[in-house]
């Protein structure tokens, strides 16, 4: 008979088949799984790759020429290039000038949102968002200049791993793009911080008693900005204040806390502004430049005639009479050092009514045409007076220099003249037309900022090292330090360019019009005082396009608002 028993050889054969088996099934499933899975993450490369190119096609029309205003228009167009990147990309079909998809809109280009848009003859399906939807909800990045583009493929299709039930996936990739403008700032205290603990919930316990480092505390003053303001602390409006910025445009402040209700939209900085530490024009030396200084009212002055001449080439809207030149009411001035002692009253100024700062041309040939002036006893040219300089359209304009501080006072006691109308050129009295160039020093240096756009300079005040931007505020003097600027409102200010006076109080008091204009400002504080005062400031060049860049929201393990990538698809 045979022996049908197996033996224990046998028995561990069979066990090693069936575990074999069960193994080789098992590295099906990893292979499966592998390949499926290396084939999804390149899809999502490539998605990511065609999203990114699209949020950024869009978000390059995110910009208007000369605004820091965005809207429908670009908004429009945004999507309208960002689905024709989107379609030339991921349709192969697609010859530039062919129709692109309609997603539902009944007329365009696409003047609303897309979402979940399918690319015929493709398995993808695209969203896209002016402005970025994540933006807007989350934030971490600009609101108004982003574009959100989704990529889709909501039934990637699998091979192996079907054996495991698993026949599709859904692939959803989500960018942002922007134009980062940062900051365009046509305003800038730069006054830090001075905590002080007092019983107020808005701050409690760490309030600043710094916030005011912006003013406005005249009834229903009204302040209108172009371009972005700054502050190292805070702002206060009271009596009715008001402040307008452009669109699109903030309060940049350093505080933790809004110190005002209601608009303008603010923005909280992670760190203080810096002093740009723009160059103040050299004085010329006495002992070296005799000829540059003046202390008394003649030598200061352009002859009667050579004023005259002067005169006739100031355009007729600054109203100034040649005639009025013989009869003492008209007085120019020429650039140079004017001492402390400088008699700005007596019989010399008794009937002036316009001062008129001129560019000048030395008898002696080693000094160039120049036309900045060194006011080291202050300007004081009194009530009912107008003050003109820089008239001449794309011709070297004026530059003002003053002290810190001195005694007695020196300030430009400019708060009470009629007129002051600096650097203006022909855009007096609108507001619009061609300003001068820089001011020429008289040593050929040209008066302008530095940096990579460099800006004239207008008015000047010589900073004081003590005052310096830091976590707290170094010395109280600098904050309870007289003002050197007192300049006048309203339509009675017409000074372009920048004005730099880091460390000083300035304050803008008094005038009705609603014409004004004053260039950049940067400051240690500003006070704008006076009922019904209108004044608006306007930066010192047009916006920038700013930087277009991929935003961090959305990026891979960022956080995203993008609900339509994971939405059923009919």
């Amino acid at each position: 008979m045979t022996d049908l028993r197996t033996t224990p050889v046998d028995r561990a054969r069979g066990q090693v088949l069936v575990l074999f088996a069960l193994m080789l099934i098992v590295l099906l499933g990893i292979a499966a799984l592998a390949i499926d899975i290396s084939g999804a993450y390149a899809k999502l490369r490539y998605e990511r790759a065609v999203a990114d190119t699209a949020a950024l096609s869009g978000a390059s029309d995110t910009y208007r020429q000369g605004s820091a205003a965005v809207g429908t228009p670009e908004w429009n167009n945004a999507r309208l290039h960002a689905m024709q990147n989107l379609v030339d990309e991921l349709d192969p079909t697609y010859v530039p000038g062919d129709a692109l998809p309609t997603c539902g809109v009944d007329s365009g280009p696409y003047p609303s949102d897309i979402v979940n848009c399918p690319i015929p003859g493709t398995p993808y399906y695209v969203s896209i968002y002016a402005p970025a939807r994540t933006c807007v909800t989350i934030g971490g990045c600009d609101a108004l200049r982003s574009v959100q583009v989704t990529v889709r493929t909501p039934k990637h299709g699998l091979s192996l791993a079907r054996l495991f039930g698993q026949a599709e996936w859904n692939l959803p990739v989500t960018s942002v793009a922007e134009r980062h403008r940062g900051s365009n700032y046509s305003f800038v205290t730069l006054r830090p911080p001075k905590p002080s603990r007092r019983n107020d919930p808005l701050c409690t316990p760490d309030c600043d008693a710094n916030e005011d480092d912006i003013k406005l505390d005249g009834n229903g003053a009204t302040l209108t900005v172009s371009g972005d303001m700054g502050t190292n602390t805070n702002m206060t409006l009271n009596a009715d204040s008001t402040v307008s910025l452009d669109a699109g445009s903030f309060v940049d402040r350093y505080d933790t806390y809004k110190n005002w209700s209601g608009p303008p939209p603010d923005r909280q900085m992670p760190a203080p502004i810096p002093d740009p530490g723009y160059p103040i024009p050299a004085a010329p030396d006495p002992g070296l430049h005799p000829a540059l200084q003046y202390t008394d009212p003649v030598a200061a002055h352009l002859s009667g005639a050579d004023c005259t001449t002067e005169v006739g080439n100031i355009p007729a809207a600054y109203l100034v009479d040649p005639a009025e030149v013989a009869t003492g009411q008209v007085v120019c001035l020429k650039p140079g050092r004017y001492a402390p002692s400088y008699p700005w009253s007596g019989p010399a100024y008794a009937s002036v009514t316009t001062y008129v700062l001129t560019t000048f041309a030395s008898s002696d040939p080693t000094y160039p045409s120049y036309g900045v002036y060194f006011l080291d006893g202050g300007f004081m040219p009194g009530s009912n007076t107008r003050v003109i300089g820089g008239y001449t359209s794309g011709a070297p304009g004026v530059g003002l220099v003053f002290l810190t501080t001195c005694s007695p006072a020196c300030t430009f006691a400019g708060n009470a003249v009629d007129l002051l109308a600096l650097n203006a050129g022909t855009a007096y009295p609108t507001g619009f037309g061609v300003a001068p160039t820089a001011a020429v020093n008289w040593d050929g240096t040209l008066v302008r900022t530095t940096g990579r756009v460099p800006r004239p300079m207008t008015l000047m005040v010589r900073p004081d090292p003590v005052c310096v931007v830091g976590p707290i505020e170094p010395d109280n003097s600098c904050s309870t330090r007289s003002p050197q600027l007192r300049l006048p409102g309203g339509g009675h200010i017409f000074v372009f360019f920048v004005q730099y006076a880091p460390t000083d109080n300035v304050t803008i008091s008094g005038g009705s019009g609603s014409d004004g204009r004053l260039g950049q400002i940067w400051a240690w504080t500003v006070q704008y005082s006076g009922n019904y005062t209108n004044i608006n400031l306007v930066g010192a060049q047009n916006p920038e396009p700013g930087v277009l860049r991929i935003a961090t929201p959305c990026s891979p393990g960022a956080i995203c608002d993008n609900p339509e990538a994971y939405a059923a698809i009919p």
